[in-house]
């Protein structure tokens, strides 16, 4: 049988391709795609660890291009990121095909006619805050194409994380002042995702103020997904968004990865189609 999907890696110049931005393209487009954004200290590809094998053989999404986006998730503050990544979305929605064809063979190069009518945005942890604002620097920049983007979440650090955690499971397993001081200081997201932070709040405050204008209704996500076993972030909803679901027996690491028995964070992105 022959696949729906063409794999290739993106190419997209040093400041792209350094952070391991990659996609799964469809052979027969429609004009739809899934844009993965990782978190604190995550990778565009392993964040999302088997969502690359599942979901070209998942109904419903034969036909949607899948990219995974590689971003600095460790030194650069999330406003940064979210100005960075608002420009690739803009780049998305306005000039697809210097980012398609370049890294397809001719004999497969999209027509000059495409464009993206629809993205879903999945968003794992600081992904969340990142994604929020930069759907916030577009409505500023008065683009188009927000509405036609969907924020699917999972265990979204919005309403704070204990990055310093994080950091220490993730590279030394051991908590000691002096380490702890040396990745405050080396990481600006560690305060800036604090509970209550400053960066935090103006997110809350802007967003709310944009969807009680009436008009940015695609600031509230269409799905919110919480770790059962979450130790890193805290699981309070953020104003507006729909009740959370809760994966049971889930952790801040396994609730974004699906496997052949636990197809769950699959089912939910299937439901913002």
């Amino acid at each position: 049988m022959v696949s729906h999907y063409l794999a290739r890696s993106l190419s997209l110049g040093p400041d792209y391709d350094k952070k391991g931005t990659s996609a799964i393209w469809a052979r027969n487009p429609n004009g739809k795609a899934v844009v993965f954004i990782h978190g604190y200290g995550g990778d565009a590809l392993t964040t999302w660890n088997e969502f690359n094998k599942h979901l070209p053989e998942s109904p419903g999404f034969e036909q949607y291009d899948f990219i995974f986006y590689g971003h600095d998730g460790l030194y650069t503050t999330t406003t940064a990121s979210a100005t960075l990544f608002c420009e690739f979305l803009n780049r998305l929605f306005t000039q697809p095909l210097t980012i398609i064809n370049p890294s397809l063979s001719i004999s497969a190069a999209r027509r000059q006619e495409f464009q993206y009518s629809k993205i879903i945005l999945a968003a794992h942890s600081l992904g969340a805050v990142i994604g929020r604002w930069s759907l916030l620097f577009a409505r500023d920049r008065r683009y188009t194409w927000m509405n036609k983007t969907t924020l699917v979440l999972y265990a979204p650090a919005h309403m704070g994380a204990r990055v310093v955690r994080l950091a220490l499971e993730s590279r030394l397993g051991i908590l000691s002042s002096v380490v702890s001081s040396f990745i405050r200081f080396s990481s600006p997201l560690i305060d800036e995702l604090a509970p209550g932070s400053q960066e935090l709040q103006a997110l809350q405050q802007k967003t709310l103020a944009a969807i009680n204008a009436g008009d940015s209704p695609y600031l509230i996500a269409k799905k919110v997904v919480f770790a059962a076993k979450e130790r890193i972030v805290t699981n309070l909803p953020f104003p507006q968004d729909p009740a959370p679901i809760t994966f049971a027996g889930t952790t801040h690491h396994s609730v974004c990865k699906p496997k052949d028995t636990f197809l769950d964070p699959i089912d939910v992105l299937s439901k913002a189609l």
